[in-house]
């Protein structure tokens, strides 16, 4: 079976219904039993066991009876000694379960995550697709796991072998070298001289050389790449700063023999693939494939010039030191035939297999819609199915397995499906039949028609539209969507609709008006002093205390993920802190005395963290295997911007950015940054002149916009003030909030904006579908419900409602 969302509203789309009435029609045994029964404010509300198979029948119906069929042909069909449904392992379900709840695995998550997503997929299960047990979320996984080993076994019988030409094209195509090898790369060219002279190494022209241009000998160049990968690559290592070698001569290399040896094992992350490579730099792949050399192979080994890629941004220097070939054809001819079979083994296939075992099990329906489906369906696949004229009892279909009763039928459909057909069919009842809401046309039979019509206005408007709908039909209108004027009036609406005459469809129109007249009422202001205007008071008013409307730029300090060392963590943390503060101190300076306008002041403030940003990628790292700091390095002055600690910050990993000015507005960014915000804000509404947060703190202390990973230093340029539509007035007054409501011509352009901007958004929400389902299930669960039948619980239809509102609510904003 689909996984079907089930929403069971009336209007469906498409339905394929046979042309004429209908001739075999199983009956339930107990057809006029109460499915349910329900009363409120002396209105009783029904749903007969034939009124819920007729729709649970038309909506889901046919694809229960496909699972209902195919879990039995499944148990009767054998695979070897055992049926394919006993072959599937428990084991087997809960893997499949596992990768639709964890599709990125599970590893790297808490007890607790896990435990959220499995206690996630089990509610949306239960309200999505109907399945309110474990076990039958299980049968679901074990049904699709023994129909996908059934047509895998057919799918081995057509194709007991590929041709080479196909083992090829995926071999081509999937299998590809991988390589060993040492990358370094930095940002302009003037950083691996840097980087090369840290090492007393130069390049000149196409050679190696000390600095006294004495050329290095090929165990001094090798050592040169791992120092250089060292140095780039210091703080990945997980005691940073205390160990800064992430290649240790002893474990990941050996000198024997004046020549350095690679222990493989112990060099994973100089490992690269194709998809590595690729998405490092493209060109990389042909470099090692093409122009490069294994170390050991020749002098070829490595880049003797600098490799320059995207634009110069990317200055790359490699050592190739082995390439990895890739499995011969042969070798994964096997695992290659299981991707073959498995890029043929589709949905649209293995739907294809179970028809021809429902075929071969003389697979018969006596339902003529249900017949009708399954006659579209097979065609679609271009085979046949043989239909059948009899009429059977109370048997809606069979195979040579197992006969399948309407009462079968309606008793599996109900377990899944009756939950949530029951909340909407309840909501329906109530709307239309109770006197309460429906103010346009009663359901009293007793009263004649005239008495019935209590909104002529709107009355009429229903008639017409059904009347409206008829003549288009007849006119053929509708012909390009599958129905023309010989289709039928009833089997129109039965299709577009799901009702079986004309008094349902009105019934279905006006299900529609009254449901859009409960969700206007619900944002409705009956008086100027009713708890619903004092409820919009409240929340304009809130919205107003939390506006604030600011345009700044940011200098971010990214700090890299530690997975899960906490050490390192706080100490990259602190560092994060120190530069956060050294950027603050050095805005100070460059601003200290400042006399020029608000517009020179920004530029001075934009360029002096532009310079940042330049100088940090100047900056060379300290070498890897000293102390990490720049008096530690050769000449010191070049680790240090204006008495910040650039290259300290740089080695350690921090990222940094320059974000241009950017306009801010409440509950759009992290709530640590709103709050910072918000208090600049307050700090002057109206200004144009720049500020630093935390800027020269008059207690020493800095305060630090963090927000997760990242530093937030900000600057504000513009502050913008709330727009008032009279002198300290910024929300409109309920008075006018009505006289919009009743289009009042006198309102100003001021007011209706102030209305618009304040009100709307709110009334918007009060009258939109979560808060109308919100109010209208919360209702409905103080009603008591009397069920008929074992298929579910009271307790079962409550935890659906409540999940629901739960859901309903966690939607809205203002609605608390």
């Amino acid at each position: 079976m689909k996984k079907i969302i089930m929403f069971l509203l009336m209007l469906t789309s498409l339905v394929v219904i046979v042309g004429c009435k209908s001739e075999k029609q199983p009956q339930l045994s107990a057809p006029n039993d109460a499915f349910f029964t329900v009363t409120e404010d002396g209105f009783t509300y029904k749903l007969t066991n034939k009124q819920v198979y007729d729709q649970l029948k038309r909506q889901v119906g046919f694809n229960v009876l496909m699972d209902m069929v195919d879990k039995d042909l499944m148990k009767s069909t054998n695979k070897g000694n055992q049926s394919y449904w006993n072959s599937i392992t428990e084991v087997q379900i809960t893997a499949d379960i596992e990768k639709e709840i964890f599709p990125n695995g599970k590893d790297d998550l808490t007890a607790s995550e896990k435990e959220e997503a499995e206690e996630q997929f089990y509610e949306d299960m239960f309200l999505s697709y109907g399945f309110n047990q474990e076990s039958e979320v299980r049968d679901y996984y074990h049904l699709k796991l023994a129909k996908r080993a059934y047509a895998y076994d057919i799918l081995l019988t057509e194709y007991p072998s590929f041709t080479d030409t196909e083992y090829q094209n995926y071999y081509k195509g999937n299998y590809y070298p991988e390589y060993f090898a040492i990358v370094v790369s930095y940002e302009t060219k003037n950083l691996v001289d840097a980087a090369l002279a840290q090492w007393g190494v130069k390049i000149k022209g196409d050679k190696w050389v000390k600095l006294d241009e004495t050329e290095l000998t090929e165990l001094e160049i090798v050592q040169a790449f791992i120092n250089l990968y060292n140095t780039s690559n210091s703080y990945l290592t997980p005691d940073y700063p205390s160990t800064t070698l992430l290649l240790n001569e002893g474990t990941a290399y050996t000198i024997e023999d004046g020549k350095i040896v690679f222990d493989m094992d112990e060099i994973d992350t100089l490992h690269y693939t194709r998809a590595e490579l690729i998405a490092y730099q493209a060109q990389l792949e042909k470099l090692l494939n093409d122009n490069l050399v294994a170390y050991g192979s020749g002098s070829n080994f490595y880049t003797k010039t600098i490799q320059a890629y995207n634009g110069g941004s990317l200055n790359t220097l490699v050592m190739k030191i082995q390439k990895v070939d890739a499995p011969t054809l042969e070798s994964v001819k096997d695992t290659i035939r299981e991707k073959l079979l498995d890029s043929k083994l589709t949905s649209s296939y293995i739907t294809k297999q179970m028809i021809k075992l429902r075929a071969s099990n003389n697979f018969t329906i006596y339902d003529d819609e249900l017949e009708t489906k399954y006659v579209s369906q097979v065609k679609g696949y271009e085979l046949e199915h043989t239909t059948t004229k009899k009429l059977n009892g109370n048997v809606i279909a069979k195979t040579d397995a197992k006969e399948y009763s309407a009462d079968d039928l309606f008793a599996e459909m109900s377990t899944i499906y009756g939950i949530s057909l029951v909340a909407y069919r309840l909501e329906f009842l109530r709307f239309v039949f109770n006197s309460k809401f429906n103010k346009i046309y009663s359901m009293n039979k007793d009263l004649k028609e005239a008495q019935r019509i209590l909104d002529e206005a709107q009355y009429n408007l229903i008639k017409q539209d059904i009347k409206d709908e008829r003549n288009a039909l007849e006119r053929g209108d509708y012909e390009q969507y599958g129905y023309g004027a010989d289709f039928g009036w009833e089997n129109f609406i039965k299709a577009t609709y799901g009702v079986n005459n004309e008094e349902e469809l009105m019934q279905y129109h006006l299900y529609t008006k009254i449901k859009q007249a409960y969700s206007k009422e619900l944002g409705a202001i009956t008086s100027a002093d009713s708890t619903l205007a004092q409820f919009y008071t409240d929340k304009m008013t809130a919205t107003v205390e939390k506006y604030f409307k600011v345009k700044g730029m940011q200098f971010q300090i990214k700090v890299q993920d530690t997975d899960g060392n906490e050490d390192k963590e706080e100490y990259l943390h602190d560092l994060a802190k120190d530069f956060y503060e050294d950027v603050l101190e050095y805005l100070a300076d460059v601003s200290n005395g400042f006399t020029g306008t608000d517009a020179e002041l920004t530029t001075l403030y934009e360029n002096s963290l532009k310079e940042i940003i330049r100088a940090y990628k100047k900056a060379p790292r300290f070498k890897a295997g000293t102390p990490q700091n720049s008096q530690a390095q050769d000449t010191p002055e070049l680790y240090v911007f204006e008495n910040i600690e650039i290259s300290k910050y740089k080695t350690a990993g921090l990222q940094v950015e320059y974000v241009v000015a950017t306009t801010f507005t409440n509950g759009k960014e992290a709530e640590e940054f709103d709050t910072v915000l918000k208090q600049i804000w307050n700090l002057d509404t109206d200004s144009k002149t720049p500020l630093v947060w935390s800027m020269n703190p008059e207690d020493g202390n800095y305060s630090y916009i963090q927000t997760d990973n990242i530093y937030r230093v900000y600057i504000n340029l513009e502050s913008t003030p709330l727009t008032e539509w009279a002198t300290g007035k910024v929300i409109p007054t309920i008075a006018d909030i009505i006289k919009y409501n009743n289009n009042d011509d006198t309102l100003s352009s001021k007011i209706k904006t102030a209305i618009t901007t304040y009100y709307t958004p709110i009334y918007n929400e009060l009258t939109g579908t979560n808060n109308t389902s919100y109010h209208s299930y919360s209702e409905m669960k103080e009603l008591t419900v009397n069920f008929g039948h074992q298929y579910f619980t009271e307790n079962d239809f409550d935890k659906y409602l409540q999940l629901n509102i739960e859901k309903f609510l966690n939607s809205l904003t203002y609605v608390e």
